[in-house]
């Protein structure tokens, strides 16, 4: 099925870097051991041999990254010794097994550390504790601007925090003015000791008194926390007029259509400075959707908006669509899986025709239908501000995709194009490897869980990949042809500047050597003078 409007990537293996002042064969060794007292391995086992060599060979900078490595506390502690007088920049222990005890070890070197500006200590089976801890160090730390302590869905060891931590955090950003990132998702920062949510939603009401005194935080991540309409609401109305937090992440957290109502009074506010919003996963419905992007025909900073899962249905993908003709600002929007019909689909053509700014969209997972599709490619034909478009898994046939490819043959912007999941034939499918084999700009096209053979969907991925390494491939040549050219400019700036040199010495002789001149005939007359008289 389609994918939500998130494109497939490539799996990437795991990262093990370590950039870092030279750590002596002592150091060295002691993190060895620890690493395999962690992991219960043998010191010549080959995920310990890994784990040196990383080290050994990306000891030169000043950051650290080990995810996902089994890291847990005896690794923790060690790192906090052997590193309180390295110049590090950046500690990434994310996906690892810290608990509280290798957490905590970590804070004193936090405290000890005048250099360190990002910590990420995500997903490492953090209690309440080190999430405390963490909180109030924040009230007093001048130098951290970036921490996160977020759990993904899929974590194997995910940070338990409740409402203290949430409201420690509030308090403690209250006062301090140099972290700009935090990063608390899935956490449940909004539930009470007893594992109870919280009614009076104190987590909430702290992040929003925060907001009325903190000018330096630009990014929070508050997703899957469970605060509900009456938590959001409280959050977002401290919010209202803060002009530094520029992207907020408030999806997953059971909010209602009045947190849209509340959204909209922001987005609208003169003094907000918003300019990423993710909503995606809340129950805001059609009319809070509505109420919220009728401030964006004025807003002119919001770039990213993602409202999937919003439960908008056609009435706010209207207004959504509507506000959208005059806004000027947005680049990316995601409406995907929102029960968007015929009548959503086609407000959306006939946005696209007047905005020009918009560059990726996802409609994936609505049931368009053809018209939509084909009212969408002749959009295509004239457009040329989209290069990204998802329409998988919305029952688009053989004569939207038949429409795209006449739409495409004259479009040179779109770059990723999602048609996963339709009801496109072998036909369909043959035609569109045809066009893509035509088409200068397509690099990415996705007709996966059709009605085509495997036959034409191998030739389709093979010409895929053989763009995107043109691409790869075309980008140094390109940077090469720039840097001969920037030579050139330098070799022209280095002759003038040595011709002008050249003159501006001449220059000075020539007046030296009339001065000397001036003295010499100025000398001689008194000469004479002297003589005469004596």
């Amino acid at each position: 099925g389609g994918g939500g409007g998130e494109w497939e990537e490539e799996g990437l293996e795991e990262e093990i870097v370590v950039h870092s002042e030279s750590l002596s064969a002592e150091n060295l060794t002691d993190l060895v051991a620890a690493f395999c007292r962690d992991t219960r391995t043998d010191a010549q086992s080959s995920s310990a041999e890994k784990f040196k060599h990383a080290v050994i060979t990306n000891a030169a900078q000043s950051s650290i990254k080990l995810r996902q490595r089994r890291l847990g506390m005896h690794c923790g502690v060690c790192l906090s010794k052997i590193l309180k007088l390295h110049m590090l920049d950046t500690l990434d222990l994310y996906g690892n097994v810290l608990r509280d005890v290798g957490a905590i070890a970590l804070l004193q070197l936090i405290r000890s550390h005048a250099t360190l500006k990002q910590l990420n200590l995500g997903s490492n089976d953090l209690g309440v504790e080190s999430g405390v801890a963490f909180a109030r160090e924040l009230a007093t730390n001048d130098c951290l601007r970036s921490l996160d302590l977020g759990t993904e869905a899929s974590a194997l060891y995910p940070n338990r925090f409740n409402n203290l931590v949430g409201v420690a955090f509030g308090q403690s950003l209250s006062q301090n003015t140099t972290l700009t990132r935090l990063g608390i998702s899935g956490v449940s920062i909004s539930k009470l000791q007893d594992k109870g949510h919280d009614p009076q939603s104190l987590t909430a009401a702290a992040f929003g008194q925060m907001f009325r005194c903190n000018s330096t935080l630009e990014v929070l991540c508050v997703s899957n926390n469970a605060l509900g309409t009456a938590g959001c609401v409280l959050l977002l109305e401290g919010m209202a007029r803060n002009a530094s937090l520029r992207v907020l992440d408030l999806s997953k957290n059971g909010a209602g259509p009045e947190v849209g109502v509340m959204m909209g009074q922001c987005l609208g506010s003169p003094g907000n400075g918003l300019e990423q919003l993710d909503m995606s996963t809340n129950g805001i419905g059609p009319n809070g959707v509505s109420s919220m992007v009728s401030s964006l025909i004025a807003n002119t900073r919001l770039t990213s908006l993602d409202l999937s899962r919003t439960d908008m249905q056609d009435r706010g993908c209207i207004a959504l669509a509507n506000a959208l003709e005059a806004n000027r600002s947005l680049q990316t929007c995601n409406c995907s899986h929102n029960s968007i019909t015929e009548y959503g689909g086609l407000a959306w053509a006939d946005t696209l025709w007047s905005n020009g700014r918009l560059s990726s969209l996802s409609l994936a997972n609505n049931p368009l239908g053809d018209e939509v599709g084909v009212n969408l490619a002749g959009v295509l034909s004239q457009n040329r501000s989209i290069t990204h478009l998802d329409l998988g898994s919305t029952k688009i046939g053989d004569e939207g995709a038949l429409s795209m490819i006449d739409a495409l043959e004259g479009n040179a912007s779109l770059t990723r194009l999602r048609l996963s999941d339709n009801l496109i034939s072998e036909t369909g499918g043959i035609l569109l490897a045809d066009m893509l084999e035509r088409n200068g700009s397509v690099h990415s096209l996705d007709i996966a869980a059709n009605q085509v053979s495997h036959t034409s969907l191998l030739r389709i991925k093979t010409e895929c990949r053989r763009r995107k390494a043109a691409a790869s491939s075309e980008e140094p040549r390109a940077l090469q042809a720039q840097i001969r050219v920037l030579k050139k400019k330098e070799q022209k700036i280095l002759e003038t500047e040595f011709r002008i040199a050249r003159a501006v010495a001449a220059r000075e002789e020539a007046q030296r050597s009339a001065v000397e001149e001036k003295e010499r005939l100025g000398l001689a007359p008194s000469e004479s003078k002297r003589g005469g008289d004596a």
